[in-house]
């Protein structure tokens, strides 16, 4: 019994002692924060760091809306290039999502108002309007032969809105009488 419990224990420290040997070390790091770029009189403590952070994730996002900097107006924005499928730089030029999230949506806009145009639908209006011939329609009494019944329609047509009158201010009374 004894025998098994420390083979039982071997099994158990012997691999586990291993991932203490297998450890890389690890270094400690000198900067615990990336220091921005600031004028000599703003001091460098985490407040200056949390700003520039909150101004960096402003202009992020202004540039993922119109697709321009604000930080630097002649750079590029981050987004993914057509070409690649990769994150890099999106030039606002062109038409592949380059003018940010208000770009695409007013491109996706007007392509929807603005229809191609085709030589093949031109030429297929001239042959329907080139006047050899008349256009034929169907023909038949339609609407028209309803009229007889027109009268009697629109007098049950009256009778059930009369009824549903009624039946609403029933349930309209009984709900405040409750």
């Amino acid at each position: 019994m004894r025998n098994a419990a420390r083979i039982l224990a071997a099994l158990f420290l012997i691999p586990y002692s291993l991932f203490l040997v297998a450890v890389a070390p690890a270094n400690a790091q000198v900067n615990p924060y990336a220091v921005p770029q600031t004028n000599p009189d703003v001091p460098q403590n985490m407040h200056t760091l949390a700003q520039s952070a909150f101004i960096e994730a402003m202009a992020a996002v202004s540039c993922q809306l119109t697709g321009i900097d604000p930080i630097n107006p002649h750079g590029k924005c981050l987004g993914i290039d057509a070409q690649t499928g990769k994150i890099g730089f999106v030039d606002p030029s062109k038409s592949s999502g380059g003018g940010g999230a208000i770009g695409v949506t007013s491109k996706a806009i007007s392509m929807l108002f603005t229809p191609p145009i085709h030589t093949s639908d031109y030429f297929a209006y001239l042959g329907e309007n080139f006047g050899i011939t008349k256009k034929a329609y169907a023909q038949g009494t339609g609407f028209t032969s309803l009229t007889p019944l027109l009268p009697l329609w629109s007098a049950f047509r009256n009778i059930v809105y009369l009824l549903f009158i009624i039946v609403f201010v029933v349930v309209g009374l009984a709900i405040m009488l409750r």
